[in-house]
């Protein structure tokens, strides 16, 4: 019983250290990335944006007020990455959900969760 308690414990308190946040800002850059990056299945896409953005919330890898994030490879993430071409072209902001605790510990970059165009 006292090895259970310990285990939820242990379970709580590393469930209160993560954090799932939004971020509003413009997108500056879209990469597509053709070179292999540590923390990748050589299967993997490595797309990746940068936002500008003055929120500092989080443990996402940011360079001054410019936050990194890498697109998952997959369908979800292709239907972002349209999204996210057409806030850029369209010179809009878009708000972005991320959760610190899924990212690349080479770099710390997080993975983008949700976008969402702002009008």
């Amino acid at each position: 019983m006292k090895v259970f308690f310990i285990v939820l414990l242990m379970s709580i308190s590393n469930l209160a250290a993560s954090q799932e946040y939004t971020v509003t800002g413009k997108i500056t850059a879209v990469l597509i990335n053709s070179f292999d990056l540590p923390g990748f299945s050589d299967t993997e896409d490595r797309n990746s944006i940068r936002i500008e953005t003055n929120d500092n919330s989080g443990n996402c890898f940011k360079n001054g007020s410019i936050l990194s994030l890498y697109l998952k490879g997959d369908e979800n993430g292709d239907r972002q990455f349209a999204i996210i071409v057409s806030a850029m072209t369209a010179e809009k902001q878009v708000t972005v959900k991320v959760d610190d605790t899924i990212i690349y510990p080479s770099n710390s970059v997080c993975m983008l969760q949700h976008v969402q165009l702002v009008e």
